[in-house]
């Protein structure tokens, strides 16, 4: 119970760093054997494989630029209204995914100026479709000031209240006089949703 609640006091820390209190509570995870929170864990710490698998809380909005040239003229950096895209394709242009592991993105949050690749289907409709006589040199969907810390803000949010579910178990089964490892038929708040 003192671990949980160490781990719990440094999730409201934000002098503490993430990645180092996940690392804490993997640890947490698998002595007490709970699976799921020892998979969300290694997801938030590692990364996520692939936006199929990504919770809405690692998405942001993001601005689709461009940069290019042709015969006439050169434009750098110039927004790209998602409007003018298929319809299938608006929301990919206009959605950055933080696929990242927690660290990476504790490592970016002072960062500005920092941008995603185009998607490769919205790359391939403006090179072939979109762009007309010109040249695309760059494409990119650039990330919103502020977007890292909101993403980690949420990250220790919902850790914090997945946390607050988990105490909350320990003490009724120490009220009930229960073996720790019958907590797993409890269930706790999901933590990726």
């Amino acid at each position: 119970m003192s671990m949980l609640r160490d781990i719990q006091n440094d999730v409201l820390d934000e002098g503490k760093s993430l990645s180092a209190v996940l690392r804490r509570c993997k640890v947490l995870a698998h002595r007490i054997k709970y699976e799921p929170l020892n998979q969300w864990v290694e997801l938030e710490l590692g990364g996520y494989p692939g936006i199929e698998s990504l919770p809405e809380y690692r998405k942001t909005g993001v601005a689709l630029k461009a940069s290019g040239a042709n015969s006439a003229w050169i434009m750098t950096g110039q927004n790209i209204p998602v409007h003018v895209l298929p319809g299938h394709l608006q929301e990919m242009a206009s959605t950055g995914y933080f696929l990242h592991g927690v660290g990476a993105l504790e490592a970016n949050q002072d960062k500005e100026g920092l941008h995603f690749d185009a998607p490769a289907p919205v790359r391939q409709w403006i090179e072939t479709d979109g762009a007309g006589n010109l040249t695309i040199t760059s494409l990119y969907q650039e990330i919103p000031p502020g977007a890292i810390k909101s993403v980690l803000s949420d990250i220790r949010n919902r850790f914090s209240r997945s946390l607050c579910g988990l105490r909350m178990s320990f003490l009724i089964l120490s009220i009930l006089n229960c073996r720790p490892t019958s907590w797993l038929k409890l269930r706790l708040p999901m933590l990726s949703k």
